[in-house]
C-alpha cells in the first residue's frame, strides 16, 4: 500500500509547513504527501493532504462560516490557501480566521453587541452608528460584523448586508423622483430664460444637466427634451407654445403635490418601524392624506414596508449567528482536542499495523480499543473483506486515475474533470485566466479524525504557487 519514493504517511510538521511551526501545529492536521513524480515523472514536488482540527459537527460550514473578514481569496468558508515556500506550506490568512481565536472575548463583546442593538432600534443614522462602531473598544472582526449589519457596503471582502435590497430599492425611486422634479424646475427655468436676448442655451444646459456617471441616463434624456423644446422654440415659435401649454404646465402644476409627496415619504420612513402591519399604514395615510390623491402611492410605500420587514428578519438573523459565533468558539477547545486525540489514535494504530483503521475515530479510543473493535468485527462477520482507499490506502483518487473508465465513456480531459469534481464544495479556487486549479486528489476526512469532512479535495496551481485545500460534505444545505 506504501511507497516511501512517491508517498509519506502522516509527514511531520516540520516537513510540510514552511515557517510558524506552531500555529499551523494548532490548526492542522498533517495526513500525507505525495510526490507528483507519481502523476508526472518529469516533476518532483511533494504536496501535502492537511486537515483542520476546528471541524465540529462534520456538516458545511464548520470552518470560516463566521470570519468572513479574513478572507483571502484562497482561504474561504470551508477552503484553506497556502503558499508553497521551498516544497512547503505557509497557510495565506490570518490566524484570526480560526474562530477559536475569538473565544476569549465572548463575555466583553456580546455586551457590546447589546449596546449596538439598542442603539441601532433608535437611530439608523449609518454615519453616526459608524462613528460609535469607530471608537469603542471591539475587535475589528466585530466592528467589520457589525457595520455590515447595519448595512454599509464593503466591497474588499464577502458580506452580506441585510439593508441592501431595501437600501437600494428606496434610493432608486428617491434618485428617480428627485431627478423628475429637477428636471421640472430646469423646465421652469428654461421658459424664465429663453425670451431673453442673451440666453446662450449650451451654457444653460451644462449648468443643469447632471455632472456624474450615475445619472447618465437622465442626463441624457434631459438632454434630449430640452434640446427638442429649443429646436422647437427656433423653428415654429406657435407649435411650441402650444406644446408647452399642454404638456410642460401641467407638470409644473404638480411640483406643490411633489412636495407634499416627500414629505410622506420622508416621514413615513422615520415611522416604518413602528408599524407592524399595512392595515395600520392605510390608517396613518388617512391622517394625512387631506383629500390628497395619493396616485398609488399606497401601494409604493406598502412594497416598501415589505421589504424593510424582510430586511428586518435578515438583521435579525445575522446578528444571531454573530452572537452564536461567539457561543461556538467558547466550545471550540472541546473539539479540537477531540479531533488531535483521534488523529493520534489512527497515526499510531497506522505505524502498528502498516494500513489506517477503516472505520469512525473517537477520541475516547485508544490503540488498544481499536484493536478490539476490529476483532469483534471479525468475529461477527468473518467472511468480510475490508476495502482500503486505492490509492496508498489513504487517498480515493489522485489525478483522476480511479476516473479513467467514466473519462473515456464521455471524451473527458483531465482539465475537464478539474471542473467537474467535487460537486458538493462550496467553491473551488480558479486561476488568473478563470480556470480551475490541477485536482490532485481526495481523501476520505473521517477515517483520520473524529470530525471530518466526507471528501477533502487538494488543489495545486505550479504556476501561482499555490496549494488549496476544499472540504466537501455529502449534501450542501
Amino acid at each position: 500500500m506504501n511507497n516511501s519514493e512517491f508517498f509519506k504517511p502522516f509527514p511531520k510538521y516540520e516537513d510540510v509547513f514552511y515557517d510558524d511551526i506552531e500555529n499551523h501545529k494548532k490548526y492542522f492536521l498533517p495526513i500525507c504527501s505525495v510526490n507528483l513524480k507519481f502523476i508526472d515523472p518529469s516533476k518532483d514536488e511533494w504536496l501535502h493532504f492537511i486537515s483542520v482540527k476546528e471541524i465540529y459537527t462534520g456538516c458545511v460550514g464548520d470552518v470560516g462560516e463566521y470570519t468572513n473578514y479574513y478572507y483571502t481569496r484562497f482561504t474561504k468558508e470551508d477552503m484553506f490557501g497556502f503558499d508553497i515556500i521551498d516544497g512547503k506550506y505557509k497557510f495565506d490568512a490570518p490566524w484570526d480566521y480560526f474562530l477559536i481565536n475569538h473565544k476569549d472575548k465572548k463575555d466583553e463583546e456580546l455586551k457590546i453587541i447589546e449596546i449596538f442593538e439598542e442603539k441601532f432600534s433608535s437611530n439608523r443614522n449609518k454615519e453616526e452608528l459608524d462613528e460609535w462602531i469607530t471608537t469603542v473598544n471591539a475587535s475589528e472582526w466585530l466592528k467589520w460584523n457589525l457595520r455590515r449589519i447595519f448595512g454599509v457596503e464593503l466591497d474588499d471582502v464577502q458580506q452580506c448586508n441585510p439593508w441592501k435590497e431595501f437600501d437600494d430599492d428606496w434610493n432608486e425611486t428617491m434618485d428617480n423622483w428627485n431627478w423628475y422634479r429637477k428636471f421640472i424646475k430646469n423646465l421652469l427655468d428654461f421658459k424664465e430664460n429663453i425670451y431673453s436676448s442673451e440666453f446662450n442655451f449650451e451654457e444653460w444646459l451644462a449648468r443643469v444637466l447632471p455632472k456624474n456617471n450615475h445619472h447618465s441616463r437622465e442626463r441624457e434624456q434631459s438632454e434630449r427634451s430640452l434640446r427638442f423644446l429649443f429646436d422647437l422654440y427656433r423653428n415654429d415659435r406657435k407649435t411650441f407654445e402650444s406644446h408647452w401649454k399642454e404638456r410642460a404646465e401641467p407638470a409644473l402644476q404638480r411640483l406643490a403635490l411633489d412636495d407634499k409627496y416627500e414629505e410622506i415619504y420622508t416621514n413615513f420612513k422615520e415611522k416604518i418601524s413602528t408599524f407592524d402591519n399595512e392595515e395600520q399604514i392605510d390608517e396613518w395615510l388617512e391622517t394625512i392624506r387631506d383629500g390628497m390623491d395619493l396616485e398609488g402611492k399606497e401601494r409604493q410605500l406598502k412594497r416598501f414596508f415589505r421589504l424593510y420587514q424582510k430586511a428586518t428578519a435578515r438583521y435579525e438573523r445575522e446578528l444571531n449567528r454573530l452572537k452564536y459565533a461567539y457561543r461556538y468558539a467558547e466550545e471550540l477547545p472541546k473539539y479540537y482536542e477531540e479531533n488531535t486525540k483521534s488523529f493520534e489514535v489512527g497515526k499510531a494504530f497506522y505505524e502498528k499495523y502498516h494500513h489506517i483503521y477503516r472505520g469512525s475515530l473517537s477520541s475516547e479510543h485508544s490503540l488498544q480499543a481499536l484493536e478490539e473493535n476490529i476483532k469483534k468485527r471479525q468475529a461477527k462477520y468473518p467472511d468480510s473483506e475490508i476495502n482500503y482507499p486505492e490509492f496508498f490506502g489513504f487517498l480515493d483518487d489522485i489525478r483522476h486515475q480511479a476516473s479513467q473508465k467514466y473519462m473515456e465513456e464521455e471524451g473527458l480531459s483531465l482539465e475537464d474533470m478539474d471542473e467537474e469534481v467535487a460537486d458538493n464544495v462550496l467553491e473551488k479556487p480558479h486561476n488568473n485566466a478563470g480556470k480551475v486549479f490541477t485536482h490532485i486528489g481526495v481523501l476520505c476526512g473521517y477515517y483520520f479524525q473524529m470530525y471530518g469532512a466526507d471528501g477533502l479535495h487538494l488543489f495545486h496551481s505550479d504556476e501561482m504557487k499555490k496549494a488549496v485545500i476544499c472540504l466537501e460534505y455529502a449534501e450542501v444545505t
